[in-house]
């Protein structure tokens, strides 16, 4: 489609183009996020901070989707716009390709069970620190997050929120991250 992709340009010029498109999509990223807010909720711009921090647990499905679309404007999109851009094959330059031998898939679920054993005790340790008053108000503030994701009633709204708080967000940053920023 192109004659010349971004590929041949200069390291730097390279790097001027990817941050202006993450910088662009990530400015419409955060105009987008409190439109949807204002218009699902039905609220007006002057009751948008109000409702930000002190009402917005109790609309489980509006969390979810505003920071889905943060999250797809942010890292899913300019990942793969510039990839589109710089290589005539984005998947390979996204480096998607097919998973190994279905023993290494075995091997991270295994691992990750290990991993999740490891951190109870850690997480039980970290508890116990007293950090602050402003760290006793963030775990507050997490802790309402989690029931409003997992509070939602049916194993298909846990689902969902699950897919929307790991699955959306890893798939975007992983193409992000080690797609784009590190090559």
């Amino acid at each position: 489609m192109f004659k010349n992709y971004l590929r041949i340009q200069p390291a730097p010029v390279q790097l001027l183009l990817f941050l202006s498109f993450w910088w662009a999509l990530m400015l419409v990223g955060l105009l987008i996020q409190p439109l949807y807010i204002k218009a699902a909720t039905g609220i007006g711009t002057d009751q948008l901070q109000h409702f930000l921090e002190d009402e917005i647990y109790k609309y489980p499905n509006v969390i979810f989707v505003s920071n889905t679309l943060f999250q797809v404007f942010t890292f899913l999109l300019p990942a793969t716009i510039y990839a589109y851009l710089a290589d005539p094959s984005p998947r390979q330059y996204l480096g998607m390709r097919v998973p190994g031998k279905k023993i290494q898939i075995l091997g991270v679920a295994l691992l990750t069970l290990a991993l999740i054993a490891a951190l109870g005790p850690v997480a039980d340790w970290l508890k116990q620190l007293d950090l602050g008053n402003t760290s006793k108000e963030l775990d507050k503030q997490r802790e309402g997050v989690i029931m409003a994701y997992l509070g939602s009633g049916n194993v298909w709204a846990v689902i969902r929120s699950i897919f929307l708080i790991a699955v959306v967000p890893a798939v975007c940053e992983e193409l992000f991250f080690r797609g784009m920023v590190f090559k």
